[in-house]
């Protein structure tokens, strides 16, 4: 249980890394995979919201390197939002296991 929190993100971030990978690199996008690659709203607003001011938003579709680092934010914050679920998830299970120890011992 004390690895809960690095399971879940690294879990998340692979999965998320390799649907935005194949989405990249396909010709032809299936949309399970653009689902599951942008249908988690808060990293793709961190996403949307961190490279807004970087790049020129003038243009009709994103050059690589804008896509290349919506991506790479999409990823790791991923990997940081399944990171503190993990973490709450496992204080709540540290604190019913502690409920439970001292109701036992009472």
């Amino acid at each position: 249980m004390k690895r809960l929190p690095l399971v879940l993100a690294g879990v998340a971030t692979l999965i998320k890394l390799i649907a935005a990978v194949l989405i990249r690199t396909s010709s032809d996008v299936a949309s399970p995979l653009l689902w599951l690659a942008l249908a988690d709203p808060i990293p793709r607003w961190v996403a949307e919201v961190t490279t807004r001011p970087v790049f020129d938003q003038r243009r009709l579709w994103p050059t690589a390197s804008e896509a290349l680092a919506f991506d790479a934010v999409l990823v790791l914050v991923t990997g940081a939002q399944w990171y503190l679920c993990g973490v709450v998830l496992q204080w709540l299970w540290r604190r019913r296991t502690r409920d439970r120890k001292t109701a036992a011992a009472t």
